[in-house]
Parts: C-alpha cells; structure tokens; sequence
C-alpha cells in the first residue's frame, strides 16, 4: 500500500537539487533495479547535470551494494527513511528504476500522489495505460540514458517540472 501525503503536505516546499528512489532493498528487484540505473543511465547524467544528487532510500539494501553506491559521485543511500514527506518535498523528481518483479509498481502511484514527477523505466509503469504515460501526467519512462538525459531538461527548468507535478497529482487520484 502505498504512502499518502498528510493534509499538511506542502508539494510547493522549497526543493533541494537531488532525485529520490525510495523501496525494500533488500528485494531483489529494487536492488538490482537501482544498480543497473547507477550502471548504465546514473553517469551520462550526472555528466550533463553535476549539481544534481542522487538519494536511494529503504532498508536492508546488500552492504556490497550499499558501499558501492555511497562510493559514486553524487549518490547518497540513506537506508530507512522516517520522514517520507519531508524528502518526497525537497526532491526534483522520483526515479523508479524496476526492470523486473510482481505486483504492481505502487512506487510510480505513490511518487505521484505526493505531486512528483516519476521517471521509471517501462517496466515500472505497467499496468497504467499507455495513453496515460506521457509528461503531461507527471509520467516519463526512459529506456536508456539518452532518453533520461533528455527528459531530465524538462524538470530542471522550474516551469515545465510544477506543470507536470500537477499533472501527476490529478492522474494519481
């Protein structure tokens, strides 16, 4: 089930430059999900972006895994988060790295009832309509690190990020 935000919730909080992925890492599916964007998407864009950070959240990640990604440039891995709203506020956009699990990927719902645009990779939005996975909804995918490069211009600049977050908070309800 996922997280709602509390009546409080302020989706217009001052932001601080990083994206957020938030799960169990210590399933499979999210912890490798996560190494595999750190691999093959996290450096062109960190390249292109510098100033942008990277925080993974959720307990029980594997300690090698953890290491390795608090020994990139620009990643944090905070295990437990206590106060889920408060970093859903501060972030530019949530990142659902998922290629692969059961279920649904509640993630990309709940990243998007908090007003956050969800960059997720295809697999991370299935289950959604295709017609519905579109910016305008809060909701990119990218399959490569080209395209997440490419969408990423889009949330830096202000405008077109609280454009979509509206978006993805009218399509979560």
């Amino acid at each position: 089930i996922p997280m709602m935000p509390s009546v409080s919730y302020n989706p217009r909080s001052e932001r601080d430059n990083y994206l957020f992925t938030i799960g169990v890492m210590g399933y499979l599916p999210n912890y490798m999900g996560v190494d595999r964007f750190l691999k093959d998407v996290w450096p062109s864009f960190h390249k292109e972006y510098p100033q942008v950070r990277y925080i993974i959240g959720g307990r029980n990640a594997p300690m090698e895994m953890a290491d390795r990604w608090n020994g990139t440039d620009g990643v944090s891995y905070v295990g437990f988060v206590d106060d889920l709203e408060k970093v859903y506020a501060k972030c530019v956009a949530a990142v659902v790295p998922v290629y692969a699990g059961g279920g649904t990927c509640i993630k990309t719902l709940e990243a998007m009832a908090y007003s956050r645009v969800c960059l997720t990779t295809p697999f991370g939005a299935r289950g959604l309509l295709s017609d519905d996975i579109r910016p305008s909804n809060g909701l990119c995918t990218f399959r490569n690190s080209s395209e997440f490069v490419s969408v990423c211009g889009d949330l830096i600049d202000g405008i077109s990020r609280e454009e979509m977050e509206c978006g993805a908070f009218r399509y979560s309800k």
